[in-house]
């Protein structure tokens, strides 16, 4: 995933997880849009039901 995601700073792979990290709303969904076209390139697919879009906060560790 390194590979897929090495050119974008704020995309960053830990694990299983790819968080993708914004200052605001617009911008996230400009993230998410980059990011869903570099998925694309690469012929990687997401398991829609492990996708959070928009969270309010993300734990990667932890409870």
């Amino acid at each position: 995933m390194e590979k897929v995601f090495g050119g974008l700073e704020f995309v960053v792979v830990y694990l299983e997880y790819i968080p993708v990290f914004s200052r605001s709303k617009e911008e996230h969904l400009d993230y998410l849009s980059v990011a869903s076209e570099w998925l694309d390139k690469y012929y990687v697919l997401l398991n829609s039901k492990k996708c959070h879009i928009l969270p309010e906060g993300i734990q990667l560790q932890g409870k």
